[in-house]
Parts: C-alpha cells; sequence; structure tokens
C-alpha cells in the first residue's frame, strides 16, 4: 500500500520541476542584453563623412565654400565619382569657417571641422571654438588620383 508520505513526495516533486522547468524557459527573456546607448555625434560625423565624400555639392562645379549651395568633395565628370575628392574643392575649404560647412553639409546645429591630407598637403577649416568632446571619423580617398585622408570631426 502507498503512504500518504509517498503522495506527498510526488506532489512536491511535480511542483519543483514545473516550477524549475518555468524558470529555465522564461530566464532568457529576463536578462537584458548589454545595449551601448548610440553616439549621436559619431552619427553625425560619419553623416557629415558621407555627405562631404558621396556628392559633389551644389552646384557641382563650386570653386568658393560661400558660392556653394552645398558642400561635397568628390570629384563630376559626367557623373559622381564617390570617395574621388576634387582637388580645387579640397583646397577651396583651406582656411574656410568651419560653421559655414556644417550648415551647408546639413548640420547646422553641430561643430564641424574638416581635413584633407594627400601628398605632404593638408588643408582644413577653421572652427570657430570646440565645445565638448569631438567624435572622429577618418577615410582614406583619392585626391586627384594622389592617396590621401577626409578627417571629419564633430561635436
Amino acid at each position: 500500500m502507498v503512504s500518504a508520505d509517498n503522495y506527498d513526495f510526488l506532489l512536491s516533486m511535480i511542483v519543483f520541476l514545473t516550477a524549475y522547468a518555468s524558470f529555465l524557459y522564461t530566464s532568457p527573456y529576463l536578462v537584458q542584453p548589454y545595449r551601448e546607448s548610440p553616439d549621436v555625434y559619431l552619427e553625425e560625423a560619419r553623416f557629415a563623412e558621407h555627405m562631404l565624400l558621396d556628392s559633389p555639392g551644389d552646384p557641382f562645379n563650386w570653386t568658393s565654400v560661400t558660392a556653394a549651395n552645398e558642400i561635397g568633395l568628390a570629384m563630376f565628370q559626367n557623373q559622381t565619382l564617390p570617395g574621388l575628392v576634387d582637388p580645387a574643392k579640397a583646397l577651396a575649404i583651406n582656411q574656410s569657417n568651419c560653421t559655414v560647412i556644417a550648415q551647408k553639409i546639413g548640420l547646422p546645429d553641430n561643430g564641424v571641422k574638416v581635413r584633407v591630407s594627400w601628398s605632404g598637403n593638408v588643408t582644413e577649416c577653421v572652427p570657430d571654438q570646440v565645445i565638448g568632446t569631438p567624435r572622429y571619423v577618418k577615410r582614406p580617398v583619392s585626391v586627384g588620383g594622389v592617396p590621401g585622408s577626409v578627417e571629419v570631426w564633430v561635436w
């Protein structure tokens, strides 16, 4: 004959195994994976880099920062050549006001600094002031057929 202790043990095992199985099933959903908060300034630096290197600007043959409606450094020869920087445009940004460049690449609320380097030449705009910690991106490019780089800081 089965004693009452066996029923108690059986019932407690069923309750325990059910609770244990439920815990194992739900525990992966209780742990939140680590998610880094997005760095807005880094994203805006990447956006600025994209706007500069993948667009020739407006008009496409601009030679003065103040005369351009939109700043882009990409060469234009019957079509846009992304990643190939026009040396005349790179020279045009030299000693320009970075605030004007920021407005003309679509970041009017941010501070921006742009530097183009190639074959011993360095051109860069002059920022009014740097506030906070700038975010930085750098991309290798070809400036008129010569290897170089474009660096963008955003704060």
